[in-house]
């Protein structure tokens, strides 16, 4: 059960294209990946979360960067739970899973 929970950070969550096709993106829980005409670059959520603290990222670009960054630290605490306490009580299993879910990953 601790390996299919691991399995869901590398799932790709957003695939997308960007305006009139200069690049397009493939975001993970943890990381997006971005291709365009100028290169390509790997872009971390805490690197996306630093903009937002430091005011780079304003609006709805803050909003929807700090949203993933809330999805992420459900789905990480619900696979801590699996790994941390799964030994103990079959009922972490329910709670886990109610974690993730409500993350929406």
């Amino acid at each position: 059960m601790q390996i299919l929970s691991v399995i869901t950070l590398i799932i790709p969550i957003n695939v997308f294209i960007i305006g009139d096709y200069p690049g397009a993106s493939i975001q993970f829980p943890l990381l997006k990946y971005q291709i365009t005409y100028m290169g390509s670059s790997t872009v971390t959520i805490l690197h996306d979360f630093n903009y937002v603290i430091i005011g780079i990222y304003t609006n709805k670009t803050a909003e929807s960067v700090s949203i993933w960054f809330l999805g992420v630290l459900i789905l990480l605490s619900g696979i801590n739970l699996i790994w941390v306490k799964s030994h103990e009580n079959i009922k972490i299993f329910k709670t886990t899973g109610i974690l993730i879910m409500v993350n929406g990953r």
